[in-house]
């Protein structure tokens, strides 16, 4: 069974990972993303801390989902082989970071990748798309999102946020995504002949951004409906659902958003933090005296 943590949670229950956790089977899962969100997130008064959270999960049998957003993206048609990005940069840094004394030390690192680079590259996200498939997958989603605005405007509790639709209704919102980014993914490609019609890639789709989809039609139903437009914060927690797809049993969060988009579409997938650590054997608040209390 294979869990995966927001990075707050990483934050408030780093110190346990080499714990033996309750559950024998328990197999804890970061990404990418939470690795950029450790980085990024680095001062003089947060580098102890995010320091030993990089080496904790280093140690241990943490697994790490390595492929960035945008590889996934473009990877989820099994006729397609998607290019790789290159994530190598971002781990040889994290691993040189975890060898550092100071932040003065760290953020002196000469290497392809350094802390002053993801850290202006974390100012940049949420005020435009940092690729050109996720620009047209915003537009994308905006469309989709258009369609089912009038039946989600009845079916979504003002107060709780949680939006309730019927089965019919959320697989026609998954298949319209199917669609439509499948039509993305060809139009992208320029013409090219790669060998496969758009049905072809449709009918390959792997069922990995089921998820992502979902949590994506929600806030584009939020902003529509209230004018509730993502923040940077936001973005980031959509964007790790990305990495929830078939063999992620469920995350672990603390946030609202996060918490909101799993109990409006896939109930089964969300874990509260408090049953999370009485699962795992764990005590709550090991670095944080509220966890999620501080911007990752």
């Amino acid at each position: 069974m294979k869990i995966y943590l927001d990075t707050n949670i990483i934050r408030s229950t780093h110190n346990h990972f080499n714990d033996e956790p309750h559950i024998s089977q328990a197999i804890i899962a970061c990404s990418y993303l939470n690795i950029f969100e450790i980085l990024s997130g680095m001062n003089e008064k947060e580098y102890f801390i995010r320091r030993a959270m990089l080496r904790n999960v280093f140690s241990s049998k943490v697994e790490i989902k390595w492929k960035e957003p945008r590889e996934i993206l473009g990877s989820c048609f099994r006729v397609l082989r998607a290019e790789a990005s290159d994530s190598t940069n971002h781990f040889k840094l994290a691993k040189e970071v975890c060898k550092c004394e100071s932040y003065r030390e760290a953020k002196g690192l000469q290497n392809e990748l350094d802390i002053e680079q993801l850290i202006e590259l974390d100012k940049k996200i949420g005020e435009h798309a940092n690729s050109e498939i996720e620009s047209n997958y915003t537009r994308m989603v905006e469309e989709v999102g258009l369609s089912v605005r009038d039946e989600a405007r009845k079916e979504i509790d003002n107060e709780g946020g949680v939006l309730t639709l019927s089965l019919e209704s959320k697989e026609n919102i998954l298949q319209q995504m199917i669609s439509k980014h499948a039509n993305l993914i060809y139009q992208m490609a320029n013409g090219k002949n790669y060998g496969y019609t758009v049905d072809e890639l449709i009918r390959s789709y792997d069922g990995t951004l089921d998820v992502y989809f979902c949590a994506s039609i929600y806030c584009q139903i939020k902003k529509l409906i209230f004018g509730n437009a993502l923040g940077k914060n936001d973005y980031f927690d959509v964007s790790h659902f990305l990495y929830i797809d078939q063999n992620i049993a469920s995350i672990v969060s603390r946030d609202k958003l996060v918490k909101n988009i799993c109990l409006s579409f896939f109930p089964q997938k969300y874990t509260d933090p408090e049953r999370f650590y009485s699962m795992m054997g764990w005590k709550n608040g090991v670095d944080l005296a509220i966890p999620g209390s501080v911007d990752i």
